[in-house]
């Protein structure tokens, strides 16, 4: 009799596992097969990243080689396209490397532009993008509208950027250019009594105060 009672406990547990596999089976399958492909997706996203990053470093160390072999133009191509497809990281280094060849090759506004657009991006960190300012305004010195000038070093000579400092003795020198005497040496000031200022800048801030007052 208790045999019997066992085997028909077994039959009933066995009826209540069909039961369950035939509500929850399927739904227990496909999160599993969702685990795997999530997986196995993150892992593949891995590979390709990797994949990426080695493809432009060769990219990009072959793009130097033609700027060391006097191949400007081609190296100024080559890292044009790094810049436009390759992983985040190289695209900015490319940017700012491009940028100085087109220096290096005489053609000013395409640098300027090259940096104009690198400060535009919504994609480049806020130190980069405020270097990059820079570098367009130092080359607009000569040539470039002050007022312009001025404000696209605003935002960085009145925020709390590593290059604060740099954007001041800018603004100082385009006032000094425009005959406003006082407000350079203002300016200089800033930078001479600045925190964390290089001791080279301190010092030119320091020696153009002392031209500008005597």
């Amino acid at each position: 009799m208790s045999d019997l009672f066992r085997e028909v406990d077994e039959e009933i547990r066995h009826e209540r596992y069909r039961e369950l596999w035939k509500r929850w089976g399927p739904w227990a399958i496909g999160a599993a097969l969702a685990l795997v492909l999530v997986v196995g997706a993150y892992q593949g996203w891995q590979a390709y990243s990797r994949g990426q990053a080695r493809t432009a470093a060769a990219d990009y160390a072959a793009a130097l080689d033609k700027a060391e072999a006097g191949e400007r133009q081609a190296a100024i191509q080559a890292l044009g396209e790094l810049a436009d497809s390759g992983p985040r990281g190289y695209r900015l280094v490319a940017q700012f490397r491009r940028a100085a060849l087109q220096v290096e090759a005489g053609n000013t506004d395409a640098a300027v532009s090259t940096w104009q657009a690198i400060a535009e991006s919504g994609d480049t960190p806020r130190p980069y993008g405020s270097l990059a300012r820079i570098f367009a305004v130092m080359h607009r010195m000569d040539d470039g509208d002050p007022d312009a000038l001025r404000a696209s070093l605003s935002p960085i000579a009145n925020g709390d950027t590593p290059f604060r400092h740099t954007a001041l003795e800018l603004q100082a020198v385009l006032a000094a250019k425009a005959g406003e005497r006082e407000r350079a040496v203002a300016l200089f000031k800033q930078v001479a009594d600045g925190a964390n200022v290089p001791r080279q800048q301190r010092q030119r801030a320091t020696q153009m105060i002392a031209r500008l007052e005597g």
